[in-house]
């Protein structure tokens, strides 16, 4: 099985590191930059982080040359938010960026925060962006900085679509260094993967064990339609194994050109996906499913390992910039709220926090969640608090509030503390959505919050 795989790379080849600091040279120049955010893909769907099916080969290769982050927890389980963290390096409350749409109007990023692409571009980079998807069209924001912006006028286009335009804008590249962003999609619902990838995955007792030990019902429903969760299941893998075939071509590409071996490449999911766990399909809530997305760093002279975390998409940026020396980088670095995981030997000992959009059904209301190295504090869309032992319940199914008041009500002050921060400097603004963003965000299952079930 994948998990006793999994064990014995964390004994051998790919152990932690004592202290991460010691194994984080600073890589000098310009190094050429990859960064590729894979939507809605659940860490514990990739062998790299233990599941049983071949699902990511390519991902796993990858995993084998990186430090592989093993909980890395996003900011909100909504594409453009979290995408807006990572290349902002701030919390949602910070940049502003809170929903991909709300009723009918978007968010717009807090103007005084520059992205990577943008500080990037001023260090003399060429900078391309291919992605797969309309809650990152151009006018979301995290175009600037760009010289190209390739993205679908169509709600969603497939990743070997988008890997192709990415390798055409590299046999076009005139000069290095570059930083070249990939988004790839396909593993958002409705699932669907083409040829051979659809029959790729069948039911059997390795699939059934793993929904049992996660407490996902074999029938459940979804946008008010009954489902068949296994045969969900297949798609979702075979989604997420046509994503990683593309990846193979395009990491094949850039060897071939010899880009490969000294480039930094960054790989993060945005979110996980629900798949009927706790009674939910899609995304958008803060359940460890949802919220625990793959991350793993490439950097030159850095030794592959495994990081205990947890860490937050906010860290991202201080963590890659920690490696390298390009001159403005402190300067840009000073509006990040997240931190240098490989700066300090107890870097892994901190936590990280997480929200939801705002409701707009049943009385409104935001969910919190406060994820440390044991315990994972909820605090519902109605103010109902949630307490879980990570160590002995990794999938939140036994609430412990009501069994641990002490560490409930530290959990609630550490909370309440970070939201004070976070709201005094809150940023950002909403504007009216047009009709084609209404009729294409809303045909993905976004709209009220972005609060999928």
């Amino acid at each position: 099985m994948r998990n006793l795989w999994l064990v014995g790379m964390l004994l051998l080849g790919c152990s932690r590191p004592e202290n991460p600091a010691e194994s984080a040279p600073v890589v000098h120049g310009r190094p050429n930059i990859l960064v590729v955010t894979i939507d809605t893909t659940r860490a514990d769907h990739l062998g790299c982080y233990g599941y049983f099916r071949e699902t990511s080969p390519n991902i796993d290769s990858l995993a084998e040359e990186s430090l592989v982050y093993e909980r890395c927890i996003v900011p909100m389980a909504t594409t453009l938010p979290t995408h807006t963290s990572l290349f902002t390096g701030t919390y949602p409350i910070e940049h502003g960026v809170r929903a991909n749409l709300d009723q009918t109007h978007v968010y717009e990023r807090d103007p005084s925060l520059a992205t990577l692409a943008e500080f990037l571009r001023a260090e003399g980079y060429d900078t391309g962006a291919f992605v797969s998807a309309l809650p990152l069209r151009a006018k979301a924001g995290l175009s600037t900085g760009f010289e190209i912006y390739s993205y679908s006028r169509r709600k969603l286009r497939r990743g070997n679509k988008t890997v192709e335009s990415a390798r055409e804008w590299l046999d076009e590249r005139a000069t290095e260094p570059f930083f070249l962003w990939l988004h790839l999609f396909d593993p958002h619902g409705p699932y669907d993967p083409p040829p051979p990838f659809d029959e790729r995955f069948q039911t059997g007792d390795g699939i059934l064990e793993w929904m049992a030990e996660r407490d996902i019902e074999l029938e459940g429903e979804q946008l008010g339609a009954p489902i068949q969760v296994d045969e969900v299941m297949n798609a979702y893998d075979g989604e997420i194994a046509f994503m990683d075939e593309q990846l193979g071509l395009l990491f094949d590409d850039l060897r071939g050109r010899g880009l490969w071996e000294d480039m930094v490449v960054v790989l993060m999911g945005d979110h996980g996906e629900g798949l009927n766990q706790h009674g939910l399909a899609a995304h958008g809530r803060v359940f460890d499913e949802q919220l625990h997305a793959p991350l793993m760093l490439r950097i030159p002279g850095l030794k592959p390992g495994r990081h205990a975390g947890p860490v937050s998409a906010v860290d991202v940026l201080p963590t890659v910039l920690g490696r390298l020396d390009l001159p403005g980088q402190q300067d840009f670095l000073a509006q990040a709220t997240g931190v240098d995981r490989l700066g300090s030997p107890i870097a892994g000992a901190s936590e990280v926090w997480s929200q939801s959009s705002p409701r707009q059904s049943e009385g409104g209301g935001i969910e919190y969640a406060l994820t440390g190295p044991r315990w994972k504090y909820l605090r519902g869309w109605d103010g109902v608090e949630h307490l879980y032992d990570l160590r002995t319940d990794p999938h939140e199914l036994r609430d412990l509030a009501k069994d641990e008041p002490e560490i409930l009500a530290e959990s609630r002050a550490r909370t309440d503390a970070w939201l004070a921060r976070q709201e005094a400097v809150a940023g950002g603004e909403q504007r009216e959505a047009t009709a084609a963003e209404l009729e294409g965000l809303q045909s993905l299952g976004y709209g009220g919050g972005d609060e999928e079930e």
